[in-house]
């Protein structure tokens, strides 16, 4: 599996082959940002799926 920086290097290479070094640059910083906000995003809801596993789990837990 190929990491997330080499996915932004192919990225990068490929959308951008004719711009500059800066447009490349901002370029770069926006896919890595996007990467942030998406395991933020990831991390959420794995944080919600545990606490809906957790209210399940309890013994007051009417399944009804």
């Amino acid at each position: 599996m190929e990491s997330s920086d080499d996915i932004v290097e192919m990225l990068v290479a490929t959308v951008c082959s004719k711009a500059t070094e800066r447009e490349k640059h901002l370029f770069r910083e926006a896919l890595y940002a996007l990467i942030g906000l998406a395991r933020v995003e990831q991390m959420a809801h794995v944080q919600k799926d545990f606490e809906k596993a957790v209210i399940a789990a309890s013994p007051n837990y009417n399944r009804h």
